[in-house]
């Protein structure tokens, strides 16, 4: 656990890229122009100015994620440690473009491992057969019915991952309109084989209006945690526990 909270703090500090560029050169390692300074926050406390240490994915990223593995960009990104290894889990995922647009997955997973100068960099990926990176759990693809499929948190538990995912029916609806809510449902997939292939759980499944359909999991002492909120985060977070052999349940 101490190695993914050094993890999220150098993520804070990374650039996910989204739609990076082709060209091959090294990452800017300087410190933002519009936040130069540092100083005094109203507890005392010495703020420092976030600075970009690497970009993760894309052409200018220190692994080359263009090349082999189709990842030019990703949004999200959160680490599931398993196996002694650290994954880190995107949700949509955007690779090379060709007469259609470009190669659109609605998830994806990499193996990162730390870096002296560049934090974490990505060693690895779960691909597909063409060896590039794969999608995890399908979506339809379809606006107003189902957009896409964007994981929310992962854990590991013995030799299982298990992925909190959300369908989303459309980007352009209103996120805080629980009427109609923008989120069809969220559920638990799990795989049994180190995430090369997934199950949608039916039992483990919220719908679009509950308030679990975004979260956060954490284990401790044999029983899961899991953070919960509205979809979009539009709402007060929630908790809910369970013993870790009754997570699907």
């Amino acid at each position: 656990m101490k190695t993914l909270k050094w993890f999220a703090l150098v993520l804070v500090h990374s650039l996910v890229t989204l739609g990076a560029s082709a060209d091959d050169s090294s990452p800017d390692l300087a410190p933002h122009p519009v936040a130069s300074k540092s100083g005094l926050n109203a507890s005392g406390l010495i703020v420092s100015a976030p600075r970009i240490v690497s970009q993760l994915t894309g052409a200018e990223s220190p692994a080359q994620t263009h090349e082999p593995w189709n990842i030019y960009g990703a949004d999200l990104g959160f680490p599931i440690e398993y196996d002694g290894k650290i994954y880190v889990v995107f949700g949509d995922t955007w690779g090379r473009e060709d007469s259609e647009g470009a190669d659109w997955r609605s998830n994806t997973m990499v193996e990162v491992e730390p870096h002296p100068v560049h934090g974490y960099v990505i060693t690895d990926v779960i691909a597909g057969e063409n060896g590039e990176a794969k999608e995890l759990l399908s979506s339809l693809k379809e606006p107003g019915v189902e957009y896409t499929v964007a994981p929310t948190a992962g854990i590991a538990v013995d030799d299982r991952i298990y992925l909190h995912y959300m369908s989303v029916k459309d980007w352009d609806m209103q996120w805080w309109n629980y009427k109609h809510p923008v989120v069809n449902g969220a559920g638990l997939a799990y795989s049994d084989d180190g995430g090369q292939t997934w199950v949608k759980d039916e039992r483990a499944y919220w719908p679009g209006d509950s308030p679990f359909t975004q979260a956060a999991m954490v284990e401790d002492d044999g029983k899961i945690y899991i953070f919960g909120t509205p979809a979009g985060r539009f709402g007060p977070a929630r908790l809910l526990r369970v013993d870790d052999e009754d997570l699907l349940n």
